[in-house]
């Protein structure tokens, strides 16, 4: 890899990393101070990681300009690796059958992003 693409990488990590935070943000004030109860924060978290990894999928697709859904896959590896680091040192246990689901759903959606961004390159 060029140290252009890495760099978009990079990017794109932080991009989706701000989603999360910022999505996880809202949320909690929502449930502090609004209608929202702590059941409805799992769905919305999970749908916040998707959405991030759609985001950064797209971002390495269009950059790379061709093979976006293999961008998008790495991207998506790298981002539940990482996940899975964090999981492991926080709560000292490894995921079980619905980490990996979702971790595969992940890569599934970080793909589609990096074809998305290839398709949508100006």
């Amino acid at each position: 890899m060029e140290r252009s693409l890495l760099s978009t990488y990079a990017r794109a990590l932080g991009v989706m990393a701000a989603i999360v935070v910022a999505g996880t943000i809202t949320l909690t004030a929502l449930i502090a101070f609004g209608p929202f109860s702590e059941r409805h924060a799992l769905p919305v978290v999970y749908g916040l990681h998707l959405v991030a990894l759609v985001v950064g999928g797209w971002i390495v697709g269009a950059a790379a300009g061709r093979r976006g859904w293999m961008h998008g896959f790495v991207l998506g590896l790298l981002y539940a690796l990482g996940l899975g680091i964090i999981g492991f040192l926080a709560y000292d246990t490894l995921p079980g059958s619905k980490g990996l689901v979702f971790a595969g759903l992940g890569l599934f959606f970080a793909t589609a992003g990096g074809m998305i961004g290839v398709a949508r390159r100006p």
